[in-house]
């Protein structure tokens, strides 16, 4: 290969990089987009119905689609490196074979067990709109394989496209289907389930949409070449073991979520909440203060993916001081970017909630944002340290640390819901709680086994305070001309005013000082 051509090679590498990032944040600002008018036509307690088959629908929808697309990539980009492309159609064809059986299994499973665990969880209701999602999982598990064929390939702006074609369908179809429901006079629950037949007519279309990009790349593969000997059964034990470690943590961290909502349910009734009304509050806190943060992790998770490549070079060539200051680089660059997302979502908690949802649904949402928002700071230094666990090739423990976490979680949440004095407030801190315990756990495991204390407070000082003092004068400035121009004006000012105040500051502390940003370019170039 030539200079010109690997240059356009890396052109091509990081322009597919930065469309699958910017195609992550569109998706979920989608996500949230979808959420302000769903909001307002279904109310909370028609949220909770959605939310609660959505959650446990995610935990299904994981089991077949976590490692897949990576897998699969895998064993491509292994036969492609060999020139066997006959090979590579044996791998595709394979896999999509295996996981359309594999997804139909999920989702009848998912369909059978919908009433019971409905019923287990505390809402009933909910089960018309588990059973109109579990289609999804088939599409997406097909869809998931065609994916790791395109990222094998470097075709990566056609998963990005993928991706929003998946979101603006489920928005566009879902509330179309939202608004057809309400002019039947239908029931909430029958609503709530017209709703998320979006999703399922998205992850097909984005399939249908897949398929068609891949379709003719898929046909020029030579099938005439000799290959090695390749047996269906030996291309699905790869997949799987390549895939279940990433499976088994995604799966954990939605095991959370569905702690979350069995909890809420369960012990809300317990301390006098009707199901209803238990639904209700859930739909608030799922749809508002789970939506933003959700939407602020989606902001700062690109930044462990970008140093991903250093991590693993730097533990291949054995340069452990490197892969040190490497780790260092991306606490700064996590806390600069997570510190002005973190306290501008908590001071203007009830302001950006009322923007976008109501000032009814907001009076209810803020208190639990305010509370889970220490939750985005544990999350995004999480993101790092266990992404330099698994470049260690130490994914277990990084596992060991949520299931530690997650057990916590359960055990607060679970006392302090079931008390009147907190109540849905319990869930967010537990939470909070949780996620600290499992990044304590692994940034102790990551500093004995690099033999260095993982600088988290000393990288956190300097941005968290140039942040707070900008984030308390937009304050400021938000309450001086609110009276005169209104909420959305003056929030629009307070946020202008934050980010000047907040860059000035960081310059002037030295934050965006010369060596720092080479270190950074350094460690996220692909090269």
């Amino acid at each position: 290969m030539d200079i010109k051509e690997k240059k356009n090679l890396g052109e091509g590498i990081i322009g597919g990089a930065l469309s699958l990032t910017v195609a992550t944040v569109v998706v979920k600002l989608l996500g949230v987009l979808y959420k302000i008018p769903l909001a307002n036509v279904l109310g909370d307690e028609g949220m909770g119905y959605f939310n609660t088959a959505y959650t446990v629908y995610s935990f299904f929808y994981l089991l077949c689609t976590a490692g897949v697309p990576k897998s699969v990539m895998i064993l491509i980009s292994e036969r492609l490196a060999e020139n066997e492309h006959a090979g590579v159609k044996k791998i595709l064809e394979a896999s999509v074979k295996a996981f359309t059986v594999i997804g139909f299994a999920v989702s009848l499973g998912f369909v059978l067990f919908a009433k019971p665990l409905s019923g287990l969880i505390g809402n009933s209701e909910a089960y018309v709109t588990m059973v109109c999602v579990a289609p999804s999982i088939v599409f997406s598990s097909v869809s998931g394989v065609l994916r790791g064929y395109l990222s094998a390939k470097m075709r990566l702006l056609s998963i990005a496209v993928s991706q929003v074609v998946e979101g603006a369908v489920k928005l566009a179809l879902g509330l179309l289907l939202a608004l057809l429901a309400i002019r039947l006079e239908m029931s909430l629950p029958m609503i709530s389930a017209f709703t998320i037949l979006g999703t399922t007519l998205g992850s097909f279309a984005s399939l249908v949409y897949l398929f068609a990009s891949s379709k003719s790349e898929i046909h020029e593969e030579n099938i005439e070449q000799n290959e090695k000997s390749l047996k269906t059964r030996g291309i699905l034990n790869k997949i799987l073991k390549i895939s279940l470690p990433i499976t088994v943590s995604a799966a954990l961290m939605n095991l959370s979520g569905i702690c979350d909502l069995f909890l809420v349910m369960r012990r809300l009734c317990d301390i006098g909440y009707t199901q209803k009304e238990a639904t209700a509050l859930y739909g608030n806190y799922s749809t508002l203060a789970l939506s933003m943060f959700n939407l602020a992790l989606a902001l700062i998770t690109p930044i462990s993916i970008a140093f991903m490549p250093a991590l693993a070079k730097a533990k291949a060539e054995k340069k452990y001081r490197r892969f040190c200051d490497c780790v260092d680089s991306a606490l700064s660059f996590t806390a600069f970017i997570t510190a002005p997302v973190v306290l501008g979502m908590a001071v203007f908690s009830e302001e950006i909630l009322a923007l976008l949802f109501g000032e009814a649904a907001a009076g209810v949402g803020a208190p639990l944002l305010v509370l889970i928002c220490p939750g985005i700071i544990f999350m995004s230094y999480i993101l790092i340290i266990n992404s330099s666990l698994e470049a260690l090739n130490r994914p277990g423990l990084a596992t060991i640390s949520l299931v530690v976490g997650i057990a916590i979680k359960t055990i607060i949440s679970g006392i302090l819901i079931g008390k009147a004095d907190f109540g849905i407030s319990g869930a967010p801190l537990g939470t909070v709680v949780s996620y600290a315990v499992s990044l304590f756990i692994s940034l102790i495991m990551l500093s004995h086994i690099l033999g260095y204390n993982v600088p988290v407070l000393t990288k956190s000082f300097l941005p968290y305070l140039a942040a707070s003092i900008s984030v308390l004068m937009s304050r400021m400035v938000y309450d001086a001309v609110l009276f005169s121009l209104g909420n959305v004006i003056s929030l629009g000012f307070a946020i202008l005013s934050c980010a000047l105040i907040y860059i000035a500051l960081s310059a002037f502390l030295g934050l965006f000082a010369r060596r720092n940003i080479t270190k950074i370019a350094n460690f996220t170039k692909l090269s």
